[in-house]
Parts: C-alpha cells; sequence; structure tokens
C-alpha cells in the first residue's frame, strides 16, 4: 500500500501491478496504468489517459484525462477490469472513443464524457452503470455483448 499527496510528475507515468494498491490525492501524472490486480484509487487526479489489464481496479472522484491531442483512447481496459469515476471528466478526441472497455466494468457517476467522435464510448463484453446525473458527448456503442444502464437522455447503440 502506498499513498501518494500533491505530487506532480510530466514526465512519469503512475502504475499499479501484482497486487499493488495505491491511493493518489491531489496528484497530476502523465498516464497510468492498473494490471495484473492492482489498484488505484484516488480524488482529484489528472493524467493523460489510463490503461487498465487483467483485473484491475480504478475508483476515482474527480479524475480529470484530457486526450483531445491525442489519437487513443483516454481510458483503455480489458481483462476483467473495474472502473468507478464520479465527478469526473473525460475529454476525448476525434480520432477514437474517448473509452473503450472490453469484458470490463465501468461505473459513471456525476461524470462528463466529452468527445469530437460521433462514438464517445465503446462497450464490448462488457457492462456500463451510467444512469446517476451524467452527461455524455456521442454515442455509447454496445458490441458483441455490451450492456448497460443509462439516463434516458444518452444516445446508445445496440446496448441492451
Amino acid at each position: 500500500h502506498m499513498q501518494l499527496n500533491n505530487l506532480t510528475t510530466t514526465s512519469h507515468g503512475i502504475g499499479a501491478e501484482s497486487g499493488s494498491m495505491i491511493y493518489l490525492e491531489n496528484t497530476t501524472s502523465k498516464d497510468m496504468y492498473i494490471r495484473s490486480n492492482g489498484m488505484i484509487e484516488g480524488d482529484n487526479v489528472t493524467v493523460s489517459d489510463l490503461t487498465m489489464d487483467t483485473a484491475g481496479v480504478a475508483e476515482f472522484n474527480k479524475l480529470t484525462i484530457d486526450c483531445s491531442s491525442a489519437s487513443s483512447a483516454c481510458i483503455t481496459a480489458y481483462g476483467g477490469t473495474t472502473i468507478k469515476l464520479q465527478n469526473s471528466t473525460i475529454t476525448g478526441n476525434g480520432s477514437t472513443h474517448a473509452i473503450s472497455i472490453f469484458g470490463a466494468y465501468l461505473d459513471l457517476k456525476g461524470s462528463t464524457i466529452n468527445s469530437t467522435n460521433s462514438e464517445s464510448i465503446k462497450v464490448d463484453y462488457s457492462y456500463i452503470s451510467a444512469s446517476t446525473n451524467n452527461t455524455i458527448q456521442g454515442t455509447i456503442i454496445c458490441s458483441q455483448n455490451g450492456l448497460g444502464a443509462f439516463d434516458s437522455a444518452h444516445t446508445t447503440s445496440g446496448c441492451n
């Protein structure tokens, strides 16, 4: 278990793997990865992107990711991962989805997903819960057994 408070780095990333757990508060980092049963929790965290794999867990209040100048997704998660975001803002780009999940669980509460791509969130073999006060720009695309719960204001395609 490690706790980092008031950390800013634009040249290094933060990662958790092999069962490690990190708690972040008021932290800015280049990028973040979570894999192999690693877990990162945080409050008021800013990163350039988040990549998750193999049963990783991410729980954030006030996570900010702006990948509007990149050509990849802000959040990519697969392999039985769990992402819980509250009061968070994810800003994607026009090249691809802001969030792409495959075999993962995504829970959004009071969060904003901005994207200039018409498809903002891609849900494959995954479940998304986005029914609590979220603003999602663009379409949530569910393919390959993607499921979810949404606000009536959200635009979805293929979601059950």
